[in-house]
């Protein structure tokens, strides 16, 4: 297994119509950062990016873009590694452990997640920033302290994805309160189009509550199937 904190922003290969960016898109109502808080946000110890002359048409995209790694006080999920089915393989997978998360944190972060996926299909990259932690935003973009043009740069336009990229929040499972200040849970996102349309995708989401509003930590996508799909996609 290929762990991969991400972001998530995607690289849109189709585009289409939305709101303006004063409308807040279907799912995704939440108040954007602004692009000089977040060039701000990675100037806390980041490296000056290149000066070079931006590609005029970006893909956004942090895809496989180390963030942060939470501080808690257990085991993070680990990295691949070579093992017995081969190299940078995990047979198995432990995850992170404590006391289950009670019913008013399991709909806090519910209601991250299912605004996350919204704001992912809308391409609404300040959006999804608003919904992740300063940390996370900081360690996004490589390391590399941006400027606010550069920073415009990589958002863009916002744009819906295309329709076999997007995926909704189908649910939470094992939710637990890791300690200083940090929740996790399987989270199960369904595709809404490609081949297999509600296919679910396990992945592993870390919380945090910052300024009073729960946020994403660090996010590993695509789990093995095998291992952590709901029980009624097992034997797919």
């Amino acid at each position: 297994m290929r762990a991969r904190w991400t972001l998530l922003l995607i690289a849109a290969a189709l585009m289409i119509p939305t709101p303006t960016a004063a409308e807040s898109p279907v799912g995704c109502d939440v108040a954007p950062r602004t692009v000089r808080e977040v060039a701000l946000l990675t100037q806390r110890n980041g490296t000056p990016a290149p000066t070079a002359t931006p590609d005029p048409h970006p893909s956004p995209t942090l895809a496989d873009t180390p963030t942060p790694t939470p501080d808690i006080p257990r085991t993070p999920l680990p990295t691949p590694q070579d093992g017995p089915s081969g190299p940078g393989v995990l047979d198995e997978i432990t995850l992170p452990e404590g006391p289950p998360a009670s019913p008013e944190e399991i709909a806090a972060m519910s209601a991250v997640m299912t605004s996350f996926a919204a704001c992912t299909n809308a391409g609404e990259v300040l959006r999804m920033m608003a919904l992740v932690s300063d940390a996370y935003v900081a360690g996004s973009f490589a390391g590399a302290a941006l400027t606010e043009e550069q920073v415009t740069t990589f958002i863009g336009t916002p744009h819906e994805i295309a329709l076999d990229e997007q995926r909704t929040f189908a649910g939470l499972r094992d939710a637990r309160d890791l300690g200083n200040g940090y929740w996790g849970a399987l989270v199960d996102m369904a595709a809404v189009g490609g081949p297999v349309p509600g296919k679910i995708r396990t992945d592993y989401v870390f919380f945090t509550v910052e300024g009073g509003a729960w946020k994403i930590a660090a996010y590993t996508a695509g789990l093995p199937a095998e291992q952590f799909a709901p029980e009624v996609y097992q034997a797919e």
